[in-house]
């Protein structure tokens, strides 16, 4: 592979060998074909290296290292990557054939925004259904997102609503140190943060570009663990001295109910705890009716042309 490639896609991946092939077939099928992409494999015991270089193709790499975890995996990639933009892509996760395309545009278009994001659909890991509700209409504020980027992460703050699979420039990741990696979760909205405390303008692309998998065993699921990164994140957002006016009233709101969480999680009998509990039985009962079915009996009519189905991802 010779020349310098405008997107680099960047795939960590711990023993993934069942999921990455569909999410690196989504990649090479790309519509936009100037690319290239970096496997990060963060010591797996299983076949996830082997997988990644079966798939024959002279633009992907594999970069192995000792187990080191997800952050650091991102890290790595961005350290071997070349391109102008860098692309995420969990190994369980896929594209639409328009991503890059779509991506690349929207920031070309805005040559002063530094990150681009995009909507998703959801899916169902056990069956392969896909939800009814799109990652944005589940997570998406109800407002005109903000060009200006102070203002924009002020709405940030209140509660992320990014897909993780967003498209930043190289340069940026750079200026700023990539992922920090001292965090076991939310170390992507941690970074998205830092890029709009910086200065750095965000795009969003508001089409559905890429399919979510919903999985039992997300790190999303583990509450404590999600509140004790919660937290810390705050208390790191909150010591830099170029926050706007507003924002110390919203990260003291979320540290609050984050350590209510946190009790919650790690006291079950407590009343947070208690009340943890009731939500989630109310939840799944609130879901099983089948007036309110979650998960569409079909696919969606561009996912099934991109995939044909979704039982080889």
């Amino acid at each position: 592979m010779s020349g310098v490639p405008r997107f680099s896609v960047v795939v960590p991946a711990f023993n993934a060998e069942r999921t990455l092939p569909c999410a690196l077939r989504s990649v090479l099928n790309q519509v936009e074909r100037d690319f290239e992409v970096v496997v990060v494999d963060d010591g797996s015991t299983d076949g996830t290296g082997a997988v990644a270089r079966a798939m024959g193709d002279e633009r992907l790499r594999v970069v192995r290292q000792d187990n080191a975890g997800l952050p650091a995996a991102r890290n790595a990639g961005i350290a071997a990557a070349r391109g102008e933009f860098v692309s995420f892509l969990d190994a369980d996760d896929a594209w639409m054939p328009n991503y890059l395309m779509l991506m690349g545009s929207a920031l070309a278009a805005r040559r002063n925004a530094a990150l681009a994001y995009c909507d998703a659909w959801v899916f169902q890991d056990r069956t392969g259904r896909v939800r009814r509700q799109s990652f944005f209409e589940r997570r998406h504020p109800r407002v005109q997102v903000p060009a200006d980027p102070k203002e924009f992460l002020l709405l940030h703050l209140r509660g992320n609503f990014f897909y993780v699979g967003t498209t930043v420039r190289r340069s940026v990741l750079i200026e700023l140190g990539g992922f920090r990696e001292d965090m076991t979760s939310l170390e992507d909205y941690e970074l998205w943060l830092r890029i709009e405390a910086a200065g750095h303008r965000v795009v969003e692309v508001p089409e559905k570009l890429a399919l979510y998998r919903s999985s039992a065993h997300q790190m999303s699921k583990n509450s404590a663990r999600m509140n004790e990164n919660l937290l810390h994140m705050l208390d790191l957002i909150e010591q830099r001295p170029d926050l706007p006016a507003g924002a110390h009233a919203i990260i003291a709101a979320r540290r609050a109910a984050a350590q209510r969480g946190l009790v919650g999680a790690t006291r079950p009998h407590s009343p947070s705890g208690i009340r943890r509990s009731l939500r989630k039985v109310l939840g799944r009962a609130w879901h099983s009716l089948p007036l309110l079915e979650s998960w569409r009996d079909e696919l969606p009519p561009e996912v099934e042309m991109a995939f044909g189905d979704l039982s080889n991802c």
